[in-house]
């Protein structure tokens, strides 16, 4: 069963870091870095292995004329630049 959890604003996270002795905020502040530091590392191994996936299918799919042109024609299918 996964823990609740509940959702805070920074707000609150500050008036939290407010309130420690000095000693246990530091302990909290470098926490909160590790944790940062730890999912920046997970979020880049996670576009790694989509660019890995995307290089080693690309070209397999195979299209007909009729798919290009609707996938290139398409206005859902556009994305900012």
């Amino acid at each position: 069963m996964m823990p609740k959890t509940r959702s805070i604003s920074e707000g609150e996270v500050l008036d939290m870091l407010k309130i420690l002795p000095e000693n246990k905020r530091v302990e909290a502040i470098d926490f909160l870095e590790f944790l940062g530091r730890r999912f920046k590392k997970e979020e880049k191994k996670n576009v790694q292995r989509a660019i890995a996936a995307v290089k080693s299918t690309w070209g397999t799919i195979k299209l007909d004329k009729k798919i290009l042109t609707f996938i290139t024609e398409d206005k859902e299918l556009e994305y900012d630049v």
